[in-house]
């Protein structure tokens, strides 16, 4: 039986350019759909699955590395299609989790037939590109790119990822609370060399020593009444890693036995006579403050010196607000796939978005899903009006939170938000250094 033809969505405002390469690309066999805006192939993306989507960056309303993240969501291979071979824009493309790009010229039509034809000729619809078109690493089987945003924050965690998953030793993972730091181990596993080999997680808030052990190392049978013999969580993560969230809440007694497994790779499972070894990667997480805890006494110095051997802290969502509207439309978009199959999507409106951006989130992407959730759970309107956050007040954070929204506003330019603001230009600029913010991420493509 023959495949179904690939579909394609051609994201081009230049009608000549669409025309043309609709023509090529429909006598590969490709079902192609054309659109112009940015709005548009939001809700392209949301009435199908797409196999392949060619993206101009440059669309009459926004940047097109928006759409990645809802393309991520039904594995749709990318091309981005850009006129700027400037190398902060290479390096943008190289993040956000493309496929491959094209950078624009006179042939450009003819690289993105290549692009696509090594596609549709993998069957598979992998990314195996032809010369004249630059690749891009997809990275990971639990990947880089899930973890979404083209903040400097993120592109960052990112890159330290990467760079942490070529070695194999213990990982802490810090950070507050709801940044995803659960995420992050699983990125980290999956772009090592032991992806293929099981990821396996236990969360150790309020375990006991004891129940720790029986869970972490396994027991023998007759351990204890009605025992019968259990293989331990490091049996079962042999050959690849076993994440210990919340590591900062065990207690001591387990942390010793957990120091040991660290120090030479021997546990020995409840009432077991033998000795066992593990290969098993550990990576744990924390909110607490380790240094902290070792100076009050409820966590042990040779422990946190092992487990620290390379740190990763997870940013807040503070630190990458600009990302917030490609998550919060991730998350409507996810929840309506799940409980409003067949309506018209979710769409948030400008007011209710700027709501979210000024936000301080102190419990960050957690926080942010359940405020989304929630308010599409009470039957919002369409498009979402308002999120029923509270108004800011004047602390430094509510005052940074409403800059943060009149540089997205005004799309980095400190000039229209010195006049909305009835300040000169030079004040917010100093305002801009002063809270470390990036102006890039608000600048349009």
């Amino acid at each position: 039986m023959a495949a179904a033809a690939p579909s394609l969505l051609l994201i081009e405002d230049e009608e000549k350019d669409a025309k043309l390469m609709t023509r090529r690309l429909e006598a590969l066999g490709c079902a192609v759909r054309v659109v112009t805006t940015l709005s548009d192939a939001r809700l392209a993306i949301s009435d199908q699955s797409w196999t392949i989507a060619i993206l101009d960056l440059r669309l009459p309303d926004g940047n097109g590395l928006e759409l990645i993240p809802l393309l991520h969501l039904s594995r749709t291979t990318i091309v981005c299609v850009t006129g700027d071979e400037h190398p902060e824009t290479v390096f943008k493309l190289n993040q956000s989790g493309c496929d491959n790009y094209v950078v624009k010229s006179r042939s450009y039509p003819d690289r993105v037939y290549a692009a696509v034809k090594s596609v549709v000729d993998a069957r598979g619809f992998t990314s195996s590109l032809r010369s004249n078109v630059v690749p891009i690493r997809r990275q990971g089987s639990t990947s880089v790119s899930s973890l979404l945003g083209s903040s400097a924050a993120m592109c960052d965690l990112r890159k330290e990822i990467e760079n942490v998953a070529q070695f194999d030793v213990p990982v802490l993972i810090t950070g507050e609370t709801g940044t995803g730091k659960e995420l992050v181990a699983k990125a980290i596993h999956g772009s090592s060399a032991r992806s293929s080999q099981p990821f396996v997680a236990i969360n150790c808030a309020a375990m006991t020593s004891e129940l720790f052990e029986s869970e972490v190392f396994g027991h023998e049978k007759g351990a204890f009444t009605s025992a019968t013999k259990h293989d331990g969580l490091f049996v079962q993560a042999s050959g690849g890693t076993l994440f210990l969230d919340e590591i900062g809440d065990l207690d001591l007694r387990a942390q010793a036995k957990l120091l040991r497994v660290l120090n030479d790779g021997t546990f020995r499972p409840v009432g077991a006579r033998a000795e066992s070894h593990s290969n098993a990667r550990i990576i744990s997480a924390t909110n607490v403050d380790i240094p902290e805890a070792v100076a009050n006494g409820s966590f042990r110095a040779d422990l946190a010196f092992r487990l620290e051997k390379v740190q990763v802290q997870t940013p807040s969502l503070r630190q990458m607000t600009s990302d917030i509207p490609a998550l919060a439309e991730t998350i409507v978009l996810r929840f309506d796939s799940q409980f409003f199959k067949g309506s018209a999507p979710h769409q948030i409106s400008e007011h209710a978005m700027e709501e979210l951006c000024a936000h301080t989130w102190p419990g960050n992407v957690r926080e942010l899903e359940n405020v989304i959730e929630r308010r599409l759970i009470q039957n919002a309107e369409n498009p979402i009006a308002s999120f029923g956050l509270e108004p800011l007040g004047d602390t430094q954070e509510a005052r940074e939170a409403r800059l943060r929204m009149l540089l997205r506003r005004h799309a980095g330019d400190t000039e229209a938000v010195a006049r909305e603001l009835n300040v000169d230009r030079r004040t917010v600029q100093r305002q801009v250094k002063s809270a470390g913010i990036d102006l890039k991420a608000y600048f349009s493509s």
